[in-house]
């Protein structure tokens, strides 16, 4: 499973937050990770286990459709197990 840390200076040891330009390069890769696991029939994590600095407004608003998306997906299943049974 893929974890996205926050970087640490190789001088110091300080944990350093990254940049902008690295934090919506992240987004943009944790979405399309998510969007792998979901068509792959999992569920990704929930949105308060992700890194802070990838709890934005966005990843939240992403972590809300995709919810309703895995429910409506485990309805459809259910459904057709109904049918088939």
């Amino acid at each position: 499973m893929l974890y996205v840390h926050a970087q640490f200076c190789p001088v110091c040891g300080t944990e350093q937050m990254p940049n902008e330009l690295q934090v919506l390069r992240d987004i943009d890769f944790w979405k399309a990770h998510c969007e792998e696991m979901f068509r792959a029939g999992s569920n990704p994590s929930s949105f308060s286990k992700l890194p802070k600095y990838l709890q934005t407004d966005e990843m939240k608003e992403y972590y809300v459709k995709l919810s309703k998306r895995i429910k409506a997906r485990e309805a459809w299943l259910k459904n057709q197990e109904a049918k088939s049974a």
